[in-house]
């Protein structure tokens, strides 16, 4: 596989992720800050459907849970990396890898310390 459509893959699973992350955690804040609906005959019986979607404590989750990803995602990248150079592995993709992943925590860390 070249390099294009393997960084358009990677692109398209992290976009794919975000997606799922969305819906869920549009369900997810919908279950505990519920907005748009009305019980009618025991039912539970939406009526705008921006506000299920988009309520109060949607952005908030939606923020925290996709930062969380991120700083996940950079200390795994960033163990790997040390994993090879600890095993003897030292070559500059490595090294690369290890530094891209040190600066991507440096910067979602903070920010979801803040979240």
């Amino acid at each position: 596989v070249g390099r294009k459509l393997h960084f358009f893959a990677t692109v398209m699973v992290a976009v794919g992720t975000l997606i799922s992350t969305f819906w869920i955690l549009a369900s997810n804040s919908w279950m505990q800050t519920p907005q748009g609906f009305e019980i009618i005959d025991g039912r539970v019986i939406p009526t705008d459907w921006l506000a299920v979607i988009f309520n109060p404590s949607f952005p908030y989750r939606l923020m925290h849970m996709a930062t969380a990803a991120f700083v996940a995602t950079a200390f795994f990248v960033g163990s790997s990396a040390a994993w090879h150079l600890l095993r003897g592995k030292d070559n500059p993709a490595i090294r690369k890898m290890l530094s891209m992943a040190m600066w991507m925590a440096l910067i979602v860390a903070p920010i979801q310390a803040v979240i």
